[in-house]
């Protein structure tokens, strides 16, 4: 493997929570970009109740670890979101480069998760310790507004 490994991209967006559930949208991807929506709801999920054990030291042993990073794989990882995903991983593997995954959030209830823990069962493999493919994340920032220049009309001094 080369010092300055290759990537190619797939961006996916965690948008706030509507009532049909939480947008998951692929945004940049070698294999296309879709639209997906998360039922997750954590106030009714063990998702919620998992990452706070998982915190605090509770929640232990490989198979309970592989049973949290699959639910919340499959959280995300949804319909044509999933498809795309592996497409993506394919694609970057026939090229001799490495997948990054970048999940970025517009839900903080959700950006909050331990994603590392990214559990694929189809391909029994944990995203995060995987050789070929690294997983990223941001939450959304409000940038301030630039200040705009503003050019008098005249240069007289009456105006």
């Amino acid at each position: 493997m080369p010092a300055h490994p290759e990537f190619v991209t797939l961006e996916i967006l965690i948008a706030a929570r509507t009532q049909i559930g939480y947008p998951v949208t692929v945004v940049d991807s070698p294999a296309g970009e879709a639209t997906a929506f998360s039922p997750i709801d954590l106030s009714k999920s063990r998702l919620a109740a998992d990452a706070e054990a998982l915190t605090a030291g509770r929640l232990a042993g490989e198979a309970r670890l592989q049973e949290f990073g699959r639910l919340l794989f499959e959280s995300i990882f949804v319909d044509e979101v999933a498809h795309l995903y592996r497409a993506s991983l394919s694609m970057a593997m026939a090229q001799g480069k490495l997948l990054r995954l970048h999940l970025r959030f517009d839900a903080p209830e959700l950006a909050a998760l331990p994603w590392e823990y990214l559990y694929d069962l189809q391909d029994e493999r944990l995203l995060a310790v995987t050789l070929d493919c690294a997983v990223t994340r941001s939450i959304a920032v409000a940038a301030p507004t630039p200040a705009l220049a503003v050019q008098p009309l005249c240069a007289c001094w009456w105006c």
